[in-house]
């Protein structure tokens, strides 16, 4: 949740270059290995993937190497999705709770869930296997309006469960 980045120029983080979007398909592919019902990844293909991939990203810059690490510890935190059902309507992601926690001084939830749809985000938290709760979901009205809502979004969940 904490995407703290080293200060650098925006236009930087803005526009990936091809070789930082080389290595963003590189780490999505990982991705999907990971989930595919398929062809499932062994544990020691994917460790090893992911190490030549963190390998390769340390010559890059302090920015491009903070947002691909964080693309990679996602990766890792991901614990389920729907990603391969073919009749979808949106795509969720079970992570690790973890991922979004910032500092030690709050409850970790039992469950994080984040869905993505054609013109929302959501997130769904939960305290116990079983539990009440909703999605709080955030409609795209706009970009800058969207992001404002994107940064409190998973904080707004937590604090309603």
């Amino acid at each position: 949740y904490s995407l703290r980045v080293p200060s650098v120029d925006v236009r930087q983080t803005r526009r990936p270059t091809y070789q930082r979007q080389r290595y963003m398909g590189r780490i999505a592919k990982l991705w999907q290995a990971k989930f595919n019902p398929e062809k499932t990844i062994r544990a020691c293909t994917y460790e090893a993937t992911k190490v030549e991939i963190e390998g390769e990203i340390r010559s890059k810059g302090e920015a491009a190497q903070h947002l691909l690490r964080k693309l990679l510890h996602a990766t890792d935190c991901s614990l389920r999705t729907n990603f391969f059902l073919k009749e979808r309507r949106s795509l969720t992601i079970r992570v690790k709770p973890e991922l979004m926690m910032i500092g030690n001084e709050r409850v970790v939830p039992f469950g994080v869930f984040f869905c993505h749809s054609r013109n929302v985000n959501g997130f769904h938290v939960r305290f116990r296997d079983i539990a009440r709760g909703g999605l709080r979901i955030v409609p795209i009205m706009g970009f800058e309006r969207f992001g404002q809502e994107c940064r409190r979004q998973f904080e707004e969940v937590y604090t309603l469960a």
